[in-house]
């Protein structure tokens, strides 16, 4: 009998414990946002604000909860770190709560992007959950925040715009390409910019690239090609596209007038098809552009010209290939019919990167923007580009070369190659990681002493190009002529630079190395006599040499006075 009331009892106890929320499918904890943010990011003085409640689509039912701290909000960074937890003052208490059918809210909850210790949380995307303490309710919501980047401040970011006609019209496409330029003479550590994106407002407001295109380290005076943005306007009139840093710098900002022309509606989705974004010197750019309709009817694509799809390159300077300058458009009309949930293809003109004069393009990032022009469409990829060798020729200026000799305090010799920026912007653009091939002549003997490549760094980041300003030097010590065994004779040095620019220097001394002492010298005070002036006169007459003009000046009495050692070649009486 007392086996029996025992039982009973425990099968009682069992009916009377709550229902928890991973025992039902019918309870679950909802969140909602409340705040007006339309950015697709946070910053800085914004609050994520979110309302919680619990949804029971069953029967009225019981479940348990921690009375101690009720509902409780805990965020975490992308690896998984909290950086916010309210559930710290639980004490693993335990009570019921009943759940009707139907929604019971709850409390509203506030982030204001601040970790524990009340400091700006950096930026990244965040997990944020909001839990019904005790229960095992919980839900969760992804938030990006963009603030406190915490950008050295020596780097300086740089974007440039480009489109393919002067006057930009509604719907067509225009790019910005963005960089980061370090002008310092220091390697500077941005692996913390990792997380860190551009923010774009433009019609409306867009994350832009990562602000250290995933690298580590920028070298000293390296410029980082960050990437791109398209864009297409759909508002007639002035604009202004502005973008700025996490941490609220004005990168730049683009005063837009975007004149009225007819813009059909563009249903389908255009993307560009290419075996390879990474080009180098001598190969070909072939590829195709792909219109798809993932709608449930079919789209008619009506053509008035042969020229359906075309593209054209822009780089930092503007538009630097058009298609459509080596095409020969004609009128001709073609129906395209792109059938629902299906695709059709344009083939792109082959480019082999080179100018009409057959001047290779300079190596660096370059944008391809490919567009379907009749009906609006277009995609756009980056493309990189790279010379394998030097080239005479393209617009890039060319730095200052200089070759110096002189003994340290032991006497040796010490050769200093040096490379100088001559204008408000010179770029050097390192092909190999040996950056230069050396060649040393004994003249005596007419014979090469020295033929090898110098100034090897297997660490070199080729795909950083340098940018140097009229006060900025390249120094580098050559140490295979500060080691070599020189003889007494006449030596020339020839250095040819492992860059874009086909750029090679000269330079013949003695050995041993005739260096100047500088002396100190007292410069005594001398009493400066006027040499006499003499009169002249006469009538001017000029013979013309094969040197130029000689002028004569012959007087009354037939004496001719002639000119002799004029510094002034052109001067005339």
């Amino acid at each position: 009998m007392r086996r029996l009331i025992a039982t009973s009892m425990v099968m009682l106890l069992v009916l009377l414990i709550p229902v928890s929320a991973e025992e039902t499918d019918t309870v679950r904890l909802e969140i909602e946002a409340l705040d007006d943010n339309s950015k697709p990011w946070y910053g800085t003085g914004d609050s994520v604000l979110l309302a919680s409640s619990i949804v029971n689509d069953g029967a009225v039912t019981s479940i348990t909860e921690d009375p101690s701290c009720g509902v409780v909000m805990r965020v975490a960074d992308a690896a998984g770190t909290a950086v916010l937890d309210e559930s710290t003052t639980c004490r693993g208490q335990s009570r019921g709560l009943d759940i009707g059918t139907g929604t019971t809210v709850l409390d509203q909850h506030a982030w204001d992007l601040t970790n524990q210790d009340g400091g700006l949380v950096s930026p990244g995307l965040y997990t944020i959950t909001i839990e019904l303490a005790g229960s095992g309710l919980s839900a969760t919501s992804e938030v990006m925040v963009q603030q406190n980047a915490g950008i050295p401040s020596q780097l300086i970011f740089s974007a440039s715009i480009a489109h393919r006609e002067d006057v930009l019209s509604l719907g067509e496409p225009f790019v910005i390409a963005y960089e980061l330029h370090n002008p310092t003479s220091e390697a500077i550590d941005i692996r913390s910019l990792d997380t860190c994106q551009l923010l774009i407002s433009f019609e409306e407001q867009r994350l832009g690239p990562s602000c250290n295109a995933g690298l580590t380290t920028i070298d000293a005076y390296a410029v980082l090609g960050l990437g791109h943005t398209m864009h297409q306007a759909t508002t007639v009139g002035a604009s202004t596209l502005t973008i700025e840093t996490p941490d609220a710098l004005v990168v730049d900002s683009f005063e837009l007038s975007v004149q009225d022309v007819a813009v059909p509606s563009t249903p389908l989705d255009a993307s560009i098809n290419a075996l390879s974004a990474s080009f180098i010197q001598g190969e070909l750019f072939d590829g195709s552009l792909t219109l798809e309709n993932d709608g449930t009817e079919s789209e008619l694509l009506r053509f008035t010209n042969t020229c359906r799809a075309s593209y054209w390159i822009a780089g930092s300077n503007g538009v630097v290939f058009d298609s459509l300058d080596q095409a020969n458009c004609r009128t001709a009309e073609l129906d395209v019919v792109v059938g629902a949930s299906s695709q059709t293809t344009f083939p792109l003109q082959s480019f082999a990167f080179v100018d009409e004069t057959g001047c290779s393009m300079l190596s660096g990032d370059y944008i391809l923007v490919a567009e379907v022009p009749e009906f609006g469409y277009a995609s756009s990829m980056d493309v990189d580009y790279r010379r394998i060798q030097s080239a005479d020729c393209g617009t890039a200026s060319e730095p200052l070369t200089s070759l110096s000799v002189d003994l340290d305090d032991n006497d040796e010799a010490v050769f200093e190659l040096q490379l100088t920026g001559v204008d408000e912007q010179t770029d050097i653009q390192w092909l190999e990681i040996c950056k230069a091939s050396l060649q040393l002549w004994n003249l005596d003997l007419t014979e090469k002493v020295i033929e090898k490549n110098v100034l090897c760094n297997s660490d070199v980041q080729l795909d950083q190009a340098l940018r140097l300003s009229s006060e900025d030097v390249l120094q580098f010590e050559l140490e295979d002529l500060n080691d070599f065994d020189y003889q007494d004779a006449e030596y020339r040095v020839r250095i040819d630079l492992a860059t874009d620019q086909d750029m090679m220097l000269e330079y013949e001394f003695s050995w041993p190395l005739d260096v100047a002492v500088e002396e100190t010298v007292v410069v005594e005070e001398d009493v400066t006599q006027e040499a006499p002036i003499v009169l002249v006169e006469g009538v001017w007459s000029g013979v013309l040499t094969p040197d130029g003009t000689c002028w004569m000046l012959e007087n009354e009495e037939g004496i001719v006075h002639m000119l002799a050692d004029a510094t002034m070649a052109s001067w005339t009486p």
